[in-house]
């Protein structure tokens, strides 16, 4: 079967794949099987039922896929099937099409956003950080292999030279220490993987350490703490690692229990730090490496498959790409931080940018967003299906203190 993962969030079957050990390219009957004995548990998560719908699908079983799309129509919103987003074999039952089109009716439109800039079409980018400092954007290319550098005046030049980095994903720029650091990694393309996060002293304008993490199976993103240590996420093995500052020293600090994990922020008080992944947010307590799986949310509601995950005072923003074609949201949290009081649309679908969004940075009040990204053209074989038809990478905008939105 053609393989369907989205490049930053492993697309549907990553939760099973590594909590199951079934090779997702030709195990779907096992992953349908799994997600059954999940939802004996929780017969009330439409996320289960979203994920149900895409494996029934991969197996042939159209009907079956029906049925647990309209168990999603039922139990939540937010939720959105998208064109390649593994349902097309179904995209054309008139069922289904009723069924999206339900689902579609449910979504707030939030529109309100506008360009920063646009960057060449072939950079396939994936991650994005800011530099207060010199008030420069740095974006990373999965594509070319590098990170480029967009000043305050617009200017682009390449920060890394050439053989530096393999396939640029998580960035994150550590201000008071003026470093930028980047998850460089091989497990995007065929071959044994190479984990590294390389960082690049700001004020230099140069590559200055490379630290490598062997045990990790694809390292995507990054938060950095007050004390300028590292969190780093490894989607396919499921696992968080920690790497301090001074001595590079690697610690694990959740090894395969996270399926998925990808977006990573630290807690405003820096106790804790969210984990997005593949069926929610979890929450891990610093102190004593207790992990919560999952937030609580509001019935209905979906905080899976958030790509790019960040702390404003007492919310989360995070971009969702799998289980929506593309939306903001705004976690507004409560419950000493281990539930969600209610999610909030910052900017929807319906917007014309958005085309597979991954990740973005908060800027002052605003929300800066790499909204048109294709990162599903990269192939594993590392080329770009169909170059010709790319798009210009856009960067949006969002204000942060608009008021209620939806």
């Amino acid at each position: 079967m053609k393989s369907i993962v989205r490049i930053g969030i492993v697309l549907g079957f990553a939760f099973l794949a590594v909590a199951t050990s079934f090779d997702p390219a030709s195990c779907q009957s096992a992953q349908v099987k799994a997600i059954r004995e999940r939802l004996k548990t929780r017969p009330n998560d439409p996320t289960l039922y979203y994920y149900l719908a895409m494996f029934e699908t991969a197996d042939g079983n159209k009907a079956a896929a029906v049925e647990a799309m309209k168990q999603v129509l039922v139990l939540g919103k937010g939720f959105l099937p998208s064109k390649g987003g593994g349902f097309d074999p179904i995209w054309d039952d008139s069922a289904f099409s009723a069924t999206r089109l339900e689902l579609e009716r449910k979504l707030p439109k939030v529109t309100a956003a506008r360009e920063l800039f646009r960057l060449e079409k072939n950079l396939i980018p994936e991650g994005i950080a800011f530099d207060p400092v010199s008030r420069s954007y740095f974006v990373g290319s999965i594509a070319e292999s590098k990170i480029v550098r967009v000043d305050a005046q617009g200017a682009v030049t390449d920060l890394s030279k050439p053989g530096e980095l393999s396939r640029v994903l998580g960035l994150a720029v550590d201000s008071e220490r003026r470093r930028l650091y980047a998850v460089s990694t091989t497990a995007l393309t065929s071959g044994a993987p190479i984990n590294q996060v390389v960082s690049y002293d700001l004020a230099a304008g140069k590559h200055d350490r490379t630290i490598g993490i062997p045990a990790a199976a694809q390292l995507n993103d990054i938060a950095i703490t007050t004390t300028g240590d590292l969190y780093v996420s490894d989607t396919q093995g499921g696992g968080i690692y920690r790497i301090h500052r001074e001595s590079g020293k690697v610690d694990t600090v959740v090894a395969g229990s996270l399926p998925g994990a990808n977006g990573l922020a630290l807690s405003a008080d820096g106790s804790a730090l969210y984990v997005a992944h593949s069926t929610g947010v979890a929450r891990i307590e610093l102190s004593s490496g207790a992990v919560l799986p999952r937030i609580e949310v509001p019935a209905g509601e979906t905080v899976a498959a958030i790509d790019g995950l960040y702390t404003d005072g007492n919310t989360l923003i995070g971009i969702q790409n799998v289980t929506n074609p593309g939306r903001v949201i705004r976690i507004h949290m409560g419950k000493g931080g281990k539930g969600a009081e209610r999610i909030e649309t910052l900017l929807s679908h319906h917007h014309p940018a958005i085309d597979e969004p991954t990740t973005g940075v908060i800027v002052g009040r605003s929300f800066t967003l790499l909204a048109t990204t294709q990162v599903a053209r990269f192939t594993p074989e590392g080329t770009i299906t169909s170059p010709e038809t790319l798009k210009a990478p856009v960067i949006l905008s969002i204000e942060l203190d608009r008021g209620k939105r939806n």
